[in-house]
Parts: structure tokens; sequence; C-alpha cells
């Protein structure tokens, strides 16, 4: 499947995301262990990698200007969630870009929650990722190591 310009794009900047969640992690661990091995409290901040990862991209022009703010979500245990939000037009190709940054993850195993806006949506999303032959399937099954 050819992806637009535009796809294309908003696939970088979620690469660009997630390999700067990956290096904020690496940061975290260290001064996490650095601080632990003096006896120094770690602040919570420094655990929040997802907090982090999208202040340095704003730091350097790599987030879109009405996304700006960045939006905390947490689990019930007081762990920060990463999570992103693709902003593209109707008939732009949220489900297919969802299917893409599947792919580039690159996980056999994790958990992705799929949101819709109506049933009928919901109904034609679930037949294409059900269905083994579609490509937004292939994209998952590629992704996933087929799991």
């Amino acid at each position: 499947m050819e992806l637009k310009d535009y796809q294309i794009r908003t696939l970088d900047a979620f690469t660009r995301w997630r390999n700067e969640l990956a290096a904020a992690q690496v940061r975290a661990e260290t001064t996490i262990a650095a601080l632990e091995k003096v006896g120094v409290d770690v602040p919570a901040d420094i655990r929040n990698c997802p907090k982090s990862a999208w202040q340095k991209l704003a730091e350097v022009g790599e987030v879109a200007n009405p996304a700006m703010a960045y939006v905390e979500r947490t689990a019930e245990a007081g762990f920060p969630i990463p999570h992103i939000c693709f902003k593209v037009p109707t008939g732009g190709g949220k489900t297919l870009l969802g299917a893409a940054a599947l792919e580039r993850l690159n996980q056999s195993s994790g958990l992705v929650l799929w949101m819709v806006p109506s049933k009928a949506i919901y109904q034609q999303t679930k037949e294409k990722l059900w269905d083994r032959q579609h490509p937004y399937r292939q994209m998952l099954e590629r992704g996933s190591g087929g799991r």
C-alpha cells in the first residue's frame, strides 16, 4: 500500500518520538541508578520518560504548534503511559497510519487501544484488521512477528 507524503511525514514524526522516548528511558535508567547508588531519592519527573521525550522534541521544533502542550496519561499504579494521537483529516488514512506505526514498533507483545468514533467505523476497522489478506492486517502481522 502506497503512503502519501503527509502520511510518510506523520510516520517519520512518530519514529522520531519513539526514538526519543527510548533515549529518555536510557537517560532515566542511568540517572536513577546513579541516584540510588548514592542514596538520593529519585524525583518522580525523572521517571516520566514520555514527558521528557515530548519536551526534548518540543525544544528542537519537532512538535507541531497545535499540539505543543504535553498531555499527561498516568496508569492507576502511578506510572506515566506513552501515547500518541494522529491528527489527520477525515479520509486521511488514520487506520493505515495506526497499522504502519505499529509495524514500525516491531514488537511481538503489548496492548493497543484502537479508538473509533462510531459503530460503523468500528465495524469497518474490525473487518479490515481481521482480514489476513488486507494490507492493514499484513502490516500488523509484520510488526508483531505474526503474533
